[in-house]
């Protein structure tokens, strides 16, 4: 039982010690540098699992991203974010998209 006990309490440690929280004034200096490096700019930093994280990142393509950098701020990944429209895309009608109705 007390080695159960002791791999629980284990298991709790290490599972706070990996969970995710804002990064600090200094991470979040050298990630404003990192992102400028990938032509990028702006978005939600955090430390999560290991690893800084950057959440809908403007890039200079016009679009925008999810970053991943390691602990020394070199990009792990960097993945396109689908646009947030829903399954719908709406557009204003115009002669050549109205329906016609026959006679």
């Amino acid at each position: 039982m007390r080695a159960v006990l002791i791999f629980l309490g284990l298991i709790l440690i290490t599972g706070t010690a990996m969970a995710d929280r804002p990064v600090t004034q200094e991470e979040s200096e050298r990630l404003l540098a990192a992102l400028k490096e990938q032509g990028c700019s702006g978005g939600k930093m955090e430390f999560d699992d290991g690893r800084f994280e950057v959440d809908d990142a403007a890039c200079a393509d016009g679009k925008t991203y999810d970053l991943e950098f390691d602990t020394s701020f070199r990009l792990i990944r960097k993945k396109l974010e689908q646009a947030r429209t829903g399954k719908w895309a709406w557009r204003k009608a115009t002669p050549e998209t109205r329906p016609v109705h026959g006679d």
